[in-house]
């Protein structure tokens, strides 16, 4: 019965331990870039629909930011 606890005392020390490792994160620059190209995916879209410049800017924040 101790054996078997302290195995998952063990257990849980490892678990914590592979937890606590970085997770993969996107680059600053590639994440901004992202946000930027949709935002310019955004503005075409809303000139081809003839909307004036609040609606393209509306089109674009909205488009870049999800």
């Amino acid at each position: 019965m101790i054996q078997s606890l302290l195995q998952a005392m063990r257990f849980q020390e490892g678990r914590q331990a592979v937890l606590e490792q970085p997770q993969f994160q996107v680059p600053f620059l590639l994440d901004y870039l992202a946000v930027f190209l949709w935002a310019v995916s955004g503005a075409i879209v809303g000139m081809h629909k003839r909307y004036d410049f609040a609606g393209v800017l509306v089109v674009a924040i909205l488009a870049s930011t999800g």
